[in-house]
Protein backbone atom coordinates (compact mmCIF):
# COMPACT_ATOMS: atom_id res chain seq x y z
CA UNK A 1 0.00 0.00 0.00
CA UNK A 2 1.40 3.52 -0.96
CA UNK A 3 0.37 6.71 0.88
CA UNK A 4 -1.07 8.35 -2.69
CA UNK A 5 -3.65 5.14 -2.97
CA UNK A 6 -5.56 6.37 0.67
CA UNK A 7 -6.47 9.20 2.68
CA UNK A 8 -3.22 9.80 5.24
CA UNK A 9 -5.30 11.81 7.37
CA UNK A 10 -8.47 12.06 8.54
CA UNK A 11 -10.66 13.40 11.03
CA UNK A 12 -13.48 12.16 13.64
CA UNK A 13 -16.19 14.37 13.43
CA UNK A 14 -17.94 13.92 16.85
CA UNK A 15 -19.52 15.00 19.69
CA UNK A 16 -17.04 16.24 22.64
CA UNK A 17 -15.40 14.18 24.89
CA UNK A 18 -14.92 11.14 22.15
CA UNK A 19 -18.69 11.17 21.55
CA UNK A 20 -19.32 11.02 25.48
CA UNK A 21 -21.42 14.33 25.37
CA UNK A 22 -23.31 15.70 23.24
CA UNK A 23 -21.62 18.54 23.49
CA UNK A 24 -19.93 20.43 20.16
CA UNK A 25 -16.99 22.92 21.02
CA UNK A 26 -15.01 20.40 19.32
CA UNK A 27 -16.74 21.23 16.15
CA UNK A 28 -17.28 24.73 17.08
CA UNK A 29 -13.70 25.82 18.01
CA UNK A 30 -11.06 22.44 16.98
CA UNK A 31 -12.80 21.90 13.40
CA UNK A 32 -11.60 25.79 11.77
CA UNK A 33 -8.40 24.94 13.53
CA UNK A 34 -7.81 21.62 11.93
CA UNK A 35 -9.04 22.57 8.09
CA UNK A 36 -6.74 25.91 8.76
CA UNK A 37 -3.98 24.07 9.37
CA UNK A 38 -4.35 20.92 5.96
CA UNK A 39 -5.03 24.46 4.19
CA UNK A 40 -1.68 25.58 5.08
CA UNK A 41 -0.29 21.93 4.14
CA UNK A 42 -2.21 21.83 1.20
CA UNK A 43 -3.32 18.36 2.70
CA UNK A 44 -6.75 16.92 1.37
CA UNK A 45 -7.86 14.76 4.48
CA UNK A 46 -11.07 12.53 4.96
CA UNK A 47 -13.41 13.51 7.55
CA UNK A 48 -15.47 10.98 9.24
CA UNK A 49 -19.17 12.28 10.39
CA UNK A 50 -20.75 11.35 12.92
CA UNK A 51 -24.15 12.26 11.72
CA UNK A 52 -26.02 13.09 15.07
CA UNK A 53 -24.05 16.10 15.47
CA UNK A 54 -24.38 16.82 11.12
CA UNK A 55 -27.93 18.37 11.22
CA UNK A 56 -26.95 21.37 13.71
CA UNK A 57 -23.58 22.07 11.86
CA UNK A 58 -24.84 21.79 8.40
CA UNK A 59 -22.48 24.65 7.42
CA UNK A 60 -19.32 23.10 8.67
CA UNK A 61 -20.16 19.77 7.14
CA UNK A 62 -19.87 21.69 3.92
CA UNK A 63 -17.58 23.95 4.52
CA UNK A 64 -15.30 20.79 4.84
CA UNK A 65 -16.39 20.07 1.49
CA UNK A 66 -16.07 23.69 -0.13
CA UNK A 67 -12.66 23.20 1.09
CA UNK A 68 -11.85 20.18 -1.11
CA UNK A 69 -11.52 17.63 1.46
CA UNK A 70 -14.15 14.32 1.51
CA UNK A 71 -16.56 13.21 4.05
CA UNK A 72 -17.60 9.61 5.48
CA UNK A 73 -19.48 8.01 7.82
CA UNK A 74 -19.11 7.56 11.41
CA UNK A 75 -22.25 6.51 11.93
CA UNK A 76 -25.33 8.20 13.41
CA UNK A 77 -24.74 7.64 16.83
CA UNK A 78 -21.14 8.00 18.53
CA UNK A 79 -21.64 3.88 20.23
CA UNK A 80 -20.51 0.10 20.31
CA UNK A 81 -23.20 -1.78 19.14
CA UNK A 82 -22.95 -5.46 20.04
CA UNK A 83 -25.51 -6.96 17.10
CA UNK A 84 -23.51 -6.28 13.34
CA UNK A 85 -27.41 -5.78 12.42
CA UNK A 86 -27.86 -2.31 14.50
CA UNK A 87 -24.45 -1.66 13.27
CA UNK A 88 -25.62 -1.50 9.52
CA UNK A 89 -28.75 0.32 10.45
CA UNK A 90 -27.10 2.87 12.33
CA UNK A 91 -24.52 3.42 9.46
CA UNK A 92 -26.93 3.48 6.63
CA UNK A 93 -28.81 6.72 8.69
CA UNK A 94 -25.93 7.83 8.72
CA UNK A 95 -25.47 7.54 5.10
CA UNK A 96 -28.26 8.80 4.19
CA UNK A 97 -28.55 12.13 6.06
CA UNK A 98 -24.94 12.60 4.46
CA UNK A 99 -26.28 12.10 1.14
CA UNK A 100 -27.47 15.66 1.83
CA UNK A 101 -24.10 16.97 1.04
CA UNK A 102 -23.15 15.00 -1.36
CA UNK A 103 -24.21 11.96 -3.72
CA UNK A 104 -22.39 8.12 -3.79
CA UNK A 105 -20.94 5.57 -1.61
CA UNK A 106 -19.12 6.80 2.07
CA UNK A 107 -16.38 5.69 3.04
CA UNK A 108 -16.63 4.02 6.74
CA UNK A 109 -15.51 3.83 10.12
CA UNK A 110 -17.01 2.85 13.05
CA UNK A 111 -16.51 4.67 16.48
CA UNK A 112 -13.38 3.17 18.42
CA UNK A 113 -12.94 0.71 15.60
CA UNK A 114 -15.53 -1.86 17.24
CA UNK A 115 -17.40 -2.51 13.76
CA UNK A 116 -14.80 -3.57 10.73
CA UNK A 117 -16.05 -3.08 7.44
CA UNK A 118 -14.69 -5.00 4.44
CA UNK A 119 -15.13 -2.49 2.39
CA UNK A 120 -12.83 0.50 4.02
CA UNK A 121 -9.35 -0.26 5.00
CA UNK A 122 -9.80 2.94 7.71
CA UNK A 123 -12.36 0.46 9.56
CA UNK A 124 -9.06 -1.56 10.69
CA UNK A 125 -6.86 -0.19 13.52
CA UNK A 126 -3.95 -0.97 11.08
CA UNK A 127 -1.92 2.08 10.35
CA UNK A 128 -3.73 4.24 12.47
CA UNK A 129 -2.24 6.57 14.51
CA UNK A 130 -4.23 8.52 17.58
CA UNK A 131 -2.60 11.89 18.02
CA UNK A 132 -4.32 12.33 21.10
CA UNK A 133 -1.96 8.89 22.29
CA UNK A 134 0.66 9.95 19.77
CA UNK A 135 1.02 12.95 22.03
CA UNK A 136 0.78 11.31 25.61
CA UNK A 137 2.60 7.97 25.07
CA UNK A 138 4.67 8.65 21.37
CA UNK A 139 5.53 4.99 19.94
CA UNK A 140 6.73 3.70 16.47
CA UNK A 141 4.71 5.46 13.40
CA UNK A 142 4.29 2.75 11.02
CA UNK A 143 5.90 3.16 7.22
CA UNK A 144 2.28 3.83 6.18
CA UNK A 145 -0.09 5.97 8.70
CA UNK A 146 -3.38 6.71 8.49
CA UNK A 147 -3.41 9.53 11.29
CA UNK A 148 -6.39 10.47 13.14
CA UNK A 149 -7.46 13.28 14.98
CA UNK A 150 -10.82 14.37 16.64
CA UNK A 151 -11.78 18.29 16.31
CA UNK A 152 -11.97 17.68 20.43
CA UNK A 153 -8.40 16.84 21.00
CA UNK A 154 -7.13 20.18 20.55
CA UNK A 155 -9.89 22.07 22.53
CA UNK A 156 -9.95 22.71 26.31
CA UNK A 157 -12.91 21.33 27.46
CA UNK A 158 -15.04 22.17 30.44
CA UNK A 159 -16.43 19.21 32.84
CA UNK A 160 -15.10 16.13 31.82
CA UNK A 161 -17.43 13.15 31.97
CA UNK A 162 -14.73 10.91 33.59
CA UNK A 163 -11.10 10.98 35.32
CA UNK A 164 -9.69 9.15 32.07
CA UNK A 165 -10.89 12.31 29.92
CA UNK A 166 -9.77 15.03 32.63
CA UNK A 167 -6.61 13.02 32.72
CA UNK A 168 -5.95 12.28 28.74
CA UNK A 169 -7.71 16.12 27.99
CA UNK A 170 -5.92 18.07 29.91
CA UNK A 171 -3.27 19.58 27.73
CA UNK A 172 -4.81 20.06 24.00
CA UNK A 173 -2.27 22.29 23.01
CA UNK A 174 0.32 19.41 23.08
CA UNK A 175 -1.75 17.55 21.00
CA UNK A 176 -2.30 20.62 18.66
CA UNK A 177 1.54 21.12 18.49
CA UNK A 178 1.97 17.28 17.52
CA UNK A 179 -0.41 17.87 14.56
CA UNK A 180 0.92 20.56 13.19
CA UNK A 181 4.31 18.95 13.06
CA UNK A 182 3.38 15.83 11.75
CA UNK A 183 1.36 17.21 8.87
CA UNK A 184 4.61 18.95 7.88
CA UNK A 185 6.32 15.70 8.11
CA UNK A 186 3.85 13.57 6.51
CA UNK A 187 1.70 15.67 3.62
CA UNK A 188 0.32 12.95 1.75
CA UNK A 189 -0.33 12.60 -1.60
CA UNK A 190 -3.89 13.65 -1.57
CA UNK A 191 -3.17 17.46 -1.80
CA UNK A 192 -5.32 20.27 -2.22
Amino acid sequence: MSSDSYFQWTCDCESDWGGRTTGTQGILEGLPRILEVFRANRIKALFFISTEIALDNRGRIQDILDKGHEIGSHGHFHIRYKDSFRVEADRQISERLLSIFRTGTFLYRAPRFYHQSEDSLYSYRNNHVSLLKQAWFGGRIPTYPIFYIHPFDIVRGTNPPNLFARILYKNPERVYELFTKLTKEYPGRKRL
